[in-house]
């Protein structure tokens, strides 16, 4: 029973020696090259030609990236407030402070409607993986539902045929043991 505790005791020990370390790792999607990079659409699948490169991995499906450089100088305010989030400047302001992970669907809209319609000085256009598209997944599990249910279909159809058919050989076979089929 003592070793159970002293054993439970250096566990939770040794856990608590990396758990703050564990817990300052920070996930972002800041490039060594220090190019910060953010969502410019949804994942589309890639094309045959290009499913084998690192960024259609390991789905299949891409996002256009937007990389602008990192260390550049954050943009001066004139007034005494920054811009709000509604204005271009505020939009390019929090997106340059708190670039959106990878996999973030919660771009800010208007931010979203200018990265789509053009890019600026300085930035790099570049793919990126992401996840699963979810109208074709939706799209294969419907396929999927609707083999399974033509195939319970087929099935059900020959059990019921043979079934009609092997109570008619019965009844057959039964009214010439009693002598009515002659």
């Amino acid at each position: 029973m003592q070793l159970l505790w002293v054993l439970t005791t250096l566990l939770m020990f040794i856990t608590s020696l990396f758990s703050p370390a564990l817990g300052q790792q920070k996930i972002h999607n800041q490039l060594p090259t220090d190019q910060l990079c953010t969502p410019a659409g949804e994942c589309v699948a890639c094309p045959p030609d290009e499913i084998n490169e690192p960024y259609c991995q390991p789905f299949g499906s891409r996002r256009l990236m937007h990389c602008a450089n990192g260390t550049a100088p954050s943009p001066i305010y004139h007034s005494s407030s920054p811009p709000s989030l509604d204005s271009p400047e505020g939009a390019a302001a929090h997106l340059l402070e708190n670039p959106p992970l990878l996999d973030d669907r919660a771009v800010l809209p208007y931010a979203e409607q200018q990265i789509r319609q053009h890019t600026h000085d300085g930035e790099t256009l570049a793919w990126a993986s992401c996840g699963r598209i979810v109208a074709q997944e939706r799209a294969d599990f419907i396929e999927f539902v609707a083999c399974n249910v033509l195939f319970a279909a087929v099935a059900l159809f020959g059990v019921f045929t043979r079934a009609r058919r092997m109570r008619m050989m019965q009844a057959r076979q039964l009214a010439a043991r009693i002598g009515l089929g002659r």
